[in-house]
Protein backbone atom coordinates (compact mmCIF):
# COMPACT_ATOMS: atom_id res chain seq x y z
CA UNK A 1 0.00 0.00 0.00
CA UNK A 2 1.17 3.41 -0.90
CA UNK A 3 0.75 6.59 0.56
CA UNK A 4 1.02 10.12 -1.54
CA UNK A 5 3.77 11.99 -0.05
CA UNK A 6 2.70 15.51 1.13
CA UNK A 7 5.13 18.16 0.19
CA UNK A 8 4.72 21.81 0.71
CA UNK A 9 7.24 25.33 -0.36
CA UNK A 10 7.39 27.83 3.05
CA UNK A 11 8.48 31.38 1.81
CA UNK A 12 9.51 33.94 3.94
CA UNK A 13 12.35 36.49 4.57
CA UNK A 14 12.44 35.77 7.59
CA UNK A 15 14.55 32.94 8.64
CA UNK A 16 13.08 32.32 12.49
CA UNK A 17 9.55 32.47 11.07
CA UNK A 18 10.40 29.90 8.32
CA UNK A 19 12.03 27.76 11.21
CA UNK A 20 9.04 28.36 13.46
CA UNK A 21 6.64 27.03 10.88
CA UNK A 22 8.79 23.99 9.74
CA UNK A 23 8.50 23.04 13.45
CA UNK A 24 4.49 23.06 13.35
CA UNK A 25 4.19 21.65 10.22
CA UNK A 26 6.65 18.49 9.81
CA UNK A 27 4.27 16.25 11.79
CA UNK A 28 1.88 16.37 9.15
CA UNK A 29 3.90 16.74 6.04
CA UNK A 30 6.84 14.47 4.55
CA UNK A 31 9.14 16.79 2.64
CA UNK A 32 9.31 20.63 3.60
CA UNK A 33 11.15 23.32 0.94
CA UNK A 34 11.84 26.62 2.00
CA UNK A 35 12.71 29.80 0.31
CA UNK A 36 13.69 33.71 1.23
CA UNK A 37 12.22 35.41 -1.53
CA UNK A 38 9.22 35.18 -4.25
CA UNK A 39 11.64 34.63 -6.84
CA UNK A 40 13.62 31.94 -5.35
CA UNK A 41 10.17 30.15 -4.29
CA UNK A 42 8.91 30.47 -8.46
CA UNK A 43 12.10 28.74 -9.19
CA UNK A 44 11.50 26.00 -6.57
CA UNK A 45 8.08 25.37 -7.48
CA UNK A 46 8.81 24.88 -11.20
CA UNK A 47 11.77 22.53 -10.41
CA UNK A 48 9.66 20.56 -8.20
CA UNK A 49 6.36 19.63 -9.48
CA UNK A 50 5.96 17.33 -6.15
CA UNK A 51 4.94 20.25 -4.22
CA UNK A 52 1.41 20.70 -3.49
CA UNK A 53 0.66 23.70 -1.02
CA UNK A 54 2.41 27.03 -0.16
CA UNK A 55 2.61 28.79 2.37
CA UNK A 56 4.18 32.47 1.65
CA UNK A 57 4.98 35.87 3.06
CA UNK A 58 3.79 38.75 1.14
CA UNK A 59 6.28 41.40 2.01
CA UNK A 60 9.81 40.16 0.74
CA UNK A 61 12.73 41.47 -1.01
CA UNK A 62 13.65 40.47 -4.88
CA UNK A 63 10.36 39.27 -5.50
CA UNK A 64 6.65 39.65 -3.23
CA UNK A 65 4.09 37.11 -2.52
CA UNK A 66 1.74 38.79 -4.64
CA UNK A 67 4.19 39.11 -7.55
CA UNK A 68 4.91 35.40 -6.96
CA UNK A 69 1.33 33.54 -7.27
CA UNK A 70 0.89 36.07 -10.21
CA UNK A 71 4.41 34.98 -11.86
CA UNK A 72 3.04 31.23 -11.00
CA UNK A 73 0.00 31.61 -12.16
CA UNK A 74 1.51 32.62 -15.30
CA UNK A 75 3.47 29.84 -15.19
CA UNK A 76 0.47 27.33 -14.89
CA UNK A 77 1.26 26.60 -11.72
CA UNK A 78 -2.35 26.27 -10.35
CA UNK A 79 -0.75 24.90 -6.31
CA UNK A 80 -2.85 26.10 -2.87
CA UNK A 81 -1.06 29.05 -2.17
CA UNK A 82 -1.68 30.03 2.16
CA UNK A 83 -0.62 33.75 2.35
CA UNK A 84 0.73 35.03 5.75
CA UNK A 85 1.76 38.54 6.85
CA UNK A 86 2.21 41.25 9.75
CA UNK A 87 0.78 43.69 7.75
CA UNK A 88 -2.84 42.52 6.91
CA UNK A 89 -5.11 44.60 5.42
CA UNK A 90 -8.46 43.64 3.14
CA UNK A 91 -6.98 44.81 -0.29
CA UNK A 92 -3.64 42.17 0.14
CA UNK A 93 -7.08 39.88 0.60
CA UNK A 94 -8.93 40.86 -2.35
CA UNK A 95 -5.21 40.64 -4.48
CA UNK A 96 -4.80 37.35 -3.21
CA UNK A 97 -8.29 36.38 -3.83
CA UNK A 98 -7.60 37.51 -7.61
CA UNK A 99 -5.34 35.26 -8.46
CA UNK A 100 -6.58 32.28 -6.51
CA UNK A 101 -5.32 32.21 -2.97
CA UNK A 102 -6.80 29.79 -0.85
CA UNK A 103 -6.35 31.33 2.06
CA UNK A 104 -4.82 34.42 4.22
CA UNK A 105 -3.35 34.66 7.47
CA UNK A 106 -2.56 37.29 9.99
CA UNK A 107 1.18 37.03 10.98
CA UNK A 108 2.30 35.88 13.55
CA UNK A 109 -1.12 34.02 14.51
CA UNK A 110 -1.12 30.56 13.34
CA UNK A 111 -3.33 28.81 15.94
CA UNK A 112 -5.20 27.47 12.99
CA UNK A 113 -1.96 26.87 10.21
CA UNK A 114 -2.16 23.17 11.10
CA UNK A 115 -5.58 23.28 10.20
CA UNK A 116 -5.53 25.02 6.96
CA UNK A 117 -2.10 22.93 5.53
CA UNK A 118 -4.45 19.73 5.72
CA UNK A 119 -7.46 21.38 3.83
CA UNK A 120 -4.99 22.72 1.23
CA UNK A 121 -3.43 19.18 0.98
CA UNK A 122 -6.56 17.53 0.68
CA UNK A 123 -8.07 20.37 -1.88
CA UNK A 124 -4.38 19.78 -4.17
CA UNK A 125 -4.76 15.95 -3.75
CA UNK A 126 -8.17 16.25 -5.37
CA UNK A 127 -7.50 18.18 -7.70
CA UNK A 128 -4.72 16.41 -9.04
CA UNK A 129 -7.44 13.53 -9.36
CA UNK A 130 -10.52 15.66 -10.23
CA UNK A 131 -11.35 19.19 -11.98
CA UNK A 132 -13.86 19.65 -9.74
CA UNK A 133 -13.97 21.44 -6.09
CA UNK A 134 -15.11 19.71 -3.04
CA UNK A 135 -17.38 22.31 -0.34
CA UNK A 136 -15.69 20.93 2.02
CA UNK A 137 -12.21 22.70 1.58
CA UNK A 138 -14.07 26.50 1.02
CA UNK A 139 -11.73 28.02 3.72
CA UNK A 140 -13.47 30.82 5.94
CA UNK A 141 -11.20 33.47 3.76
CA UNK A 142 -12.61 32.15 0.61
CA UNK A 143 -16.67 32.16 1.86
CA UNK A 144 -15.53 35.76 3.07
CA UNK A 145 -13.91 37.39 0.06
CA UNK A 146 -17.28 35.41 -2.11
CA UNK A 147 -19.23 37.64 0.01
CA UNK A 148 -17.39 40.40 -0.66
CA UNK A 149 -17.22 40.09 -4.38
CA UNK A 150 -21.35 39.80 -3.73
CA UNK A 151 -21.25 43.45 -2.07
Amino acid sequence: MTTEKKVILIVDDEVHIVEILKTMLTPFVDTIFTAHNGLDALNLVKKHSEIDVILSDIKMPIMDGMAFIKNARECKIDKPFIFFTGYGSEQYMMDALKYGAFDFLNKPHFESLEEIVLKALNHAKKTNTSSKQDGETITAYQKLMKSKKTE
